[in-house]
């Protein structure tokens, strides 16, 4: 724990978007030590959540740009097999686009609090946890409504 200094750290876990682990692999010693290093120095648990946001905005960026286009974006490698700073462009098969797009709006829904049930009652008594299904019903078979709810608005 000696050769660790916050900076060190710190560069580490923005390196390593966030990730303790892979943090403690780049400064070369034991995740443990890491922790206990973290727990005695709290404003790196800021600096490790920030990271990690960053980590997952970019990933949720990549991911949105690919199910738009259909293309995702990768950097080029050398002969040596290492990054360079051209970009190229990769097809996206749709069967994967929709998968992302499915996943991303889950991940939406689940940030904003929307959730896949509906409490539904009946006479101010709640329903039973039956499973419900929707029909909708064509315009002749519906009730027709009363001189009170002809005259309301519909939202």
């Amino acid at each position: 724990m000696a050769t660790l200094t916050k900076t060190k750290v710190k560069n580490a876990l923005e390196k390593a978007g966030g990730m303790p682990v892979q943090a403690s692999r780049l400064l070369k010693v034991d995740y443990s030590t890491l922790y206990r290093f973290m727990k005695k120095h709290p404003e790196l648990e800021e600096i490790r959540e920030s990271a990690r946001s960053k980590l997952h905005e970019d990933l949720e960026s990549l991911t949105t740009f690919a199910v738009k286009t259909g293309f995702i974006q990768k950097s080029a490698l050398d002969e040596n097999g290492k990054p360079t700073s051209e970009t190229i462009y990769e097809e996206v098969d749709v069967r994967t686009r929709l998968q992302h797009a499915n996943l991303l709006m889950n991940q939406y829904k689940g940030s904003v609090g929307i959730k896949e049930e509906i409490d539904v009652t009946s006479k101010g008594e709640k329903i039973n946890n039956q499973p419900i299904t929707v029909i909708e019903l064509p315009e002749n078979l519906r009730p027709k409504p009363t001189t009170q709810e002809a005259s309301e608005p519909r939202e």
